[in-house]
C-alpha cells in the first residue's frame, strides 16, 4: 500500500515538473519579444566592481555600443586589490557619460555588494536604475530591451536571467542547480500578479528599479546584511507593495555564472541556505522532498525492472517526467544536451551543499568571495 501511494505521488511530481518547466519556458519566450525602445527616460547603469580587471572590459565595451540614446554609466571600484580602478578610470576619462567612483570602506555589519550598490544609487541621476554585474556582456539593444520590458509590464522592479555559460563540463553539470526553482518550485508567471513576497525571484547580474520605487522601498539598505541581496531585494520590493517581474534576457545579456569550479561550489553553497532565509525547517522539507522524490526513484529503476513490481509504470513515468521537465529547462537556458541526464546527482548535491552551508554557518567559517571573507 505504501509503495503504491509513494509511486503515485512520485508520478505526480514528475508531471508537475513537466508542467512547471514548460509554463516557465513559454513565459520566458514571451518575455524575449523583440520590441525595443531606443528613446525614453534617462537610465543609470550602475556597476559594482571588485577585482574585475580580467572581466570588466567586455562589459564596458558593450555599454559603449548601446543603441539607447539617454543613459549614463557609473562604476564603483569596491576596494579592489588588482588593476580594476585603472581600467575604470581610463574609460571614464575617455567617455563623458561615464563616471568612476572609489568605494568607501565597508561599514560594520554590511555585506560588500549591498554597500557598493547603495553608494552607486546615491550617485545616480537617472529615472531608471539598472544594476549590472561587471562580468556580464550586454548586446547593443540591451538598454532598449530593458526599458521596453519595464514599461510593458508596468513594473517597478525587474530582474532577468542572462545567457549563462561555463568553462568546463563539470561546471556545466552543476551550476544549473541555480535553475532548480524553474523546474520544481516557482511559476515565474505568478510573480507579477501576486503580492506574496515568496513569489519572487531575482539575480544580481541584472536588477532594474524605477527610481521612486527604489527610494521608497529603502533600497539596498534594507538588505544591508544579506548574502543573497538580489533574492532578498526582490522580496523586499513586493513587501513594499511594488510590482516586480522576472524575465529572460538571454538575447541581450550573456556571461559566466561562475569563474571556476571552486567558485561554482562556493556560489551554490552560499546560496541555498540563504534562499530559505537561513531557516532550518524549510531546508529539512526541501531535503526530504529532494531525496525521497527526486533522487531515490532514479536509483530504484533497475530494481523495479528486475522484480517487475506493480509500481513499475508509476516509477518509470515519474522519472521520465522529471527528466523531461529538467530537459525543458536546460533547453530553454541553452545548456549542453548532457546536463539533464545527471539529475539524480544534481539534486542530491543540492541537499549536500545546503547542509554544508548550515555547518559553515554554525561553525562561523564563512567563505571567500572576491578576496573578501563573508560570514
Amino acid at each position: 500500500m505504501f509503495l503504491t501511494l509513494y509511486s503515485q505521488i512520485f508520478f505526480l511530481v514528475g508531471a508537475w515538473c513537466v508542467l512547471l518547466s514548460l509554463s516557465n519556458a513559454i513565459f520566458f519566450k514571451l518575455s524575449r519579444r523583440k520590441t525595443r525602445m531606443k528613446e525614453g527616460p534617462m537610465i543609470s547603469v550602475l556597476i559594482p566592481a571588485r577585482n574585475e580587471e580580467r572581466r570588466i572590459i567586455p562589459t564596458l565595451e558593450g555599454l559603449l555600443s548601446q543603441e539607447y540614446s539617454n543613459f549614463e554609466v557609473v562604476v564603483i571600484d569596491d576596494n579592489s586589490s588588482d588593476g580594476t580602478w585603472d581600467i575604470v578610470n581610463a574609460y571614464a576619462d575617455r567617455n563623458k557619460f561615464m563616471t568612476a567612483l572609489r568605494g568607501g570602506e565597508l561599514l560594520e555589519g554590511w555585506k560588500g555588494k549591498p554597500y557598493a550598490m547603495t553608494q552607486l544609487a546615491e550617485a545616480a541621476k537617472g529615472e531608471i536604475f539598472v544594476f549590472l554585474d561587471a562580468d556580464i556582456t550586454p548586446a547593443p539593444d540591451f538598454l532598449s530591451w530593458v526599458t521596453d520590458r519595464l514599461f510593458r509590464h508596468k513594473a517597478d522592479s525587474m530582474s532577468a536571467y542572462p545567457r549563462h555559460r561555463a568553462r568546463s563540463v563539470r561546471e556545466y553539470i552543476f551550476f544549473p542547480l541555480v535553475y532548480f526553482v524553474n523546474s520544481v518550485l516557482l511559476p515565474f508567471w505568478l510573480i507579477k500578479p501576486t503580492k506574496q513576497s515568496l513569489f519572487s525571484h531575482a539575480i544580481g547580474q541584472l536588477m532594474v528599479f524605477r527610481r521612486e520605487a527604489y527610494a521608497d522601498s529603502g533600497g539596498f539598505a534594507v538588505v544591508f546584511n544579506k548574502i543573497l541581496e538580489d533574492i532578498q531585494m526582490g522580496r523586499a520590493m513586493k513587501r513594499a507593495g511594488y510590482r516586480h517581474v522576472f524575465l529572460d534576457a538571454r538575447d541581450v545579456l550573456s556571461g559566466f555564472m561562475y569563474d571556476s569550479w571552486g567558485h561554482t561550489i562556493a556560489g551554490l553553497k552560499r546560496s541555498i541556505y540563504e534562499y530559505f532565509d537561513k531557516k532550518i525547517y524549510p531546508l529539512i522539507i526541501m531535503s526530504f522532498f529532494n531525496i525521497a522524490l527526486l533522487v531515490v526513484p532514479a536509483f530504484l529503476i533497475p530494481f523495479i525492472l528486475y522484480y517487475s513490481s506493480p509500481q513499475t509504470p508509476w516509477i518509470i513515468w515519474g522519472n521520465v517526467g522529471i527528466l523531461l521537465g529538467w530537459s525543458i529547462t536546460a533547453f530553454d537556458r541553452r545548456l549542453p544536451w548532457y546536463v539533464p541526464f545527471f539529475y539524480p546527482v544534481q539534486f542530491l548535491c543540492t541537499v549536500i551543499l545546503s547542509w554544508g552551508s548550515v555547518i559553515d554557518e554554525v561553525n562561523g567559517r564563512g567563505y571567500d568571495w572576491k578576496d573578501r571573507k563573508v560570514f
